[in-house]
């Protein structure tokens, strides 16, 4: 499956920032929404399917969503490193974060 990102991270798109994932970390708690000020729907049409949160290109945990759930997956006692996020739109394929 080909994995999307933005073509340029400073100016993306309504399109690009509605699927790119967003990593937030607090303490030992990463959260990682779906939506860059613009969030994905979540509708029987159009939807993520699935976040998954990566430290050092290894999963961790993946979390899958059904429609009429919030874009955003929790993930607790998280050992911070380089890490990243992916999310499935049933629609637009797999988006990884910048």
């Amino acid at each position: 499956m080909e994995l999307n990102k933005p073509n340029d991270s400073n100016n993306m798109t309504d399109f690009e920032r509605k699927h790119t994932p967003v990593i937030e970390i607090a303490n030992d708690k990463v959260t990682v929404k779906v939506g860059d000020g613009i969030a994905h729907p979540m509708e029987e049409a159009h939807y993520i399917q699935y976040i998954e949160l990566f430290k050092d290109g290894e999963s961790i945990e993946k979390n899958k969503l059904k429609p009429g759930d919030k874009p955003k997956a929790e993930f607790e006692n998280v050992t911070l490193g380089n890490l990243k996020a992916q999310a499935l739109c049933n629609l637009h394929g797999l988006w990884e974060s910048i």
